[in-house]
């Protein structure tokens, strides 16, 4: 079984935009394992409502931004075409995640 289904949704001069459809749900353990590229930003919208699902963002500078729902399948990866190889550490990060979590 595979990890993730990954669709190309843009790619422009600048940066290449992934969305990964997971085949678990994005847990705090996938968003410690993205957290080491870049600054994480966590949006606790469950505290204002019981229906709501927290976001998260990990950025770091231009080159490179992930983002998600807690509890969801998608994940949506932007990386700057100047780091290509950013997009394969994602990706080995995501499946690591999988087989060991």
């Amino acid at each position: 079984m595979q990890a993730f289904h990954c669709t190309l949704i843009r790619n422009c001069r600048r940066y290449t935009k992934k969305c990964y459809r997971l085949n678990r749900n994005i847990d705090k353990a996938l968003i410690r394992r993205l957290e080491k590229f870049g600054i994480l930003e966590i949006t606790n919208f469950s505290v204002f409502s019981s229906a709501a699902r927290d976001i998260f963002k990990v950025r770091f500078d231009d080159e490179i931004e992930i983002s998600g729902t807690l509890s969801w399948v998608d994940l949506s990866v932007t990386v700057s075409k100047r780091h290509p190889d950013l997009e394969n550490l994602v990706e080995e990060e995501i499946l690591d995640w999988y087989l060991r979590e």
